[in-house]
């Protein structure tokens, strides 16, 4: 299936990928900014894990994979340096799990996964994870090690080890804004299969989905049913 043109980012305004910054880039970045000030989309991307052979990726370095322990902390704040111990801490008491890619005793790269309820920030709404699903969030890699592969031999073996434990399909939310994250799931494998939309207001703010044919979205719940949620649910950053 492929995306039909409404939850396809053209790519015309579109958040920064951290290369660098040239006039164009700039005044997209600048539009994303401001079109996404009053409204803003998140398309939802599907991964199946049933029954396929799921491929196998190396990197070109000499990586292993591994998930973040309670003494791997100090590495991952290492790593991503405006992370917060606390946040980090909370995810893994919620029972999130952080896939990490190691070089020479230090991570490179990292990706958080979830089942259950997630908070996510963008849109002030939690979602409620499909029983069998596993949704994957605030993915990084290490700008000296980009363009190594690392992303894709991890991604690849973080799905076969959800594969292995029985879940059937890995999930993700991208900005819409958020074309380079969008076109590298992608190339991964993943579907779009709708968006959730957000229009901010002065008070509750207004949302509705599209969905491409035959398909449905989890539901979002509000965040003032926050106590329902549950006390501590920590969500993905706010352009994943």
């Amino acid at each position: 299936m492929t995306a039909s043109g409404r939850h396809r980012p053209a790519g015309t305004l579109r958040f920064s990928d951290g290369s660098k910054t040239s006039l164009r880039g700039s005044l997209r970045e600048l539009g994303a900014r401001v079109v996404t000030f009053g409204y803003r989309r998140m398309l939802f991307m599907a991964y199946s894990l049933d029954a396929i052979r799921i491929p196998v990726y190396n990197a070109s370095i000499d990586v292993t994979f591994g998930t973040l322990q309670p003494n791997d902390i100090d590495a991952y704040l290492r790593f991503r340096r405006n992370a917060e111990r606390d946040t980090v801490e909370k995810r893994l008491m919620h029972g999130d799990r952080c896939f990490v890619s190691w070089y020479e005793k230090e991570i490179v790269d990292a990706c958080w996964t979830a089942t259950g309820m997630i908070h996510v920030p963008y849109i002030r709404r939690y979602l409620r994870i499909p029983a069998g699903d596993v949704y994957s969030f605030d993915s990084y890699t290490a700008p000296d090690f980009r363009g190594r592969g690392i992303y894709m031999a991890r991604n690849s073996y973080t799905a076969r080890v959800h594969q292995a434990e029985g879940l059937s399909r890995s999930i993700a939310l991208v900005a819409y804004e958020n074309y380079s994250a969008w076109l590298i799931l992608t190339r991964s494998g993943l579907q779009t299969l709708g968006a959730y939309h957000y229009v901010r207001t002065p008070l509750k703010g207004l949302y509705w989905e599209t969905t491409e044919p035959g398909n449905t979205l989890p539901p979002l719940i509000p965040e003032r049913a926050r106590g329902m949620a549950g006390a501590g649910i920590i969500g993905a950053t706010s352009e994943s």
